[in-house]
């Protein structure tokens, strides 16, 4: 079988990594996605074997790290790949907190430690909601106050607000108690969400972090 040279090496020597596009037929799935969160998503892997790719089926992923390709602007993938998870995130945790209001907020006015757990959870959320709201914003070009080197803000807002979203989650499932992992109860499945989706790479602390030190020290010349 004819074997096609690989790909250029990138301007410094290191292998060039490709996306790239396969017709249907091309490629099995084989199940390998069984978690505790994010059951949804049915991340199987996909297998393909002695497949030909044509040129005009790929890129390079180079072309999406940068902030222009061919002289037009692109936003970096860096910068919002966090969206794919964070807004899903945040979602899980606005929903548990629907639930939760319909369950502490009637009666008086009296602060119970369960609803000043609420209270915490809903200040949390909304800031979850601030901070990818700002990362859209950002990214569309749209921000009111444009921030110095916005794609290295952007991984850590996502991080940040997936933080926040998980904790609103933990304070209403403490509120809840055991009830609330019953199986037929929307909290777990909330808590399984939003903690499997915080436990990617895309949202993790470190790596954001990382990226935010290494923008820092080039918009500020340091």
């Amino acid at each position: 079988m004819f074997s096609p040279p690989p790909p250029p090496p990138e301007p410094d020597g290191t292998a060039q990594n490709l996306f790239f596009a396969l017709p249907r037929e091309a490629f099995t799935v084989e199940t390998t996605w069984d978690t505790l969160g994010m059951r949804g998503t049915g991340s199987h892997t996909l297998v393909a074997d002695d497949v030909f790719v044509p040129d005009h089926r790929t890129f390079p992923m180079s072309d999406v790290s940068t902030r222009s390709v061919d002289g037009r602007p692109v936003v970096p993938l860096r910068s919002i790949a966090g969206m794919t998870f964070a807004p899903p995130v945040l979602g899980a945790a606005q929903g548990a907190m629907e639930i939760a209001g319909r369950q502490l907020l009637g009666g008086d006015d009296t602060v119970t430690p369960d609803r000043l757990g609420l209270v915490r959870a809903a200040g949390d959320v909304e800031l979850a909601r601030l901070l990818v709201e700002r990362v859209a914003r950002d990214a569309d070009g749209t921000a009111a106050v444009p921030r110095p080197d916005w794609p290295s803000w952007s991984p850590w807002d996502c991080a940040r607000a997936a933080e926040l979203a998980t904790e609103a989650v933990d304070r209403l499932m403490a509120a809840a108690g055991t009830r609330g992992f019953s199986q037929s109860h929307p909290f777990q499945r909330a808590w399984r969400d939003v903690h499997t989706a915080a436990s990617h790479v895309r949202l993790r602390p470190e790596p954001a972090a990382a990226a935010w030190l290494s923008g820092m020290r080039v918009a500020y010349r340091l």
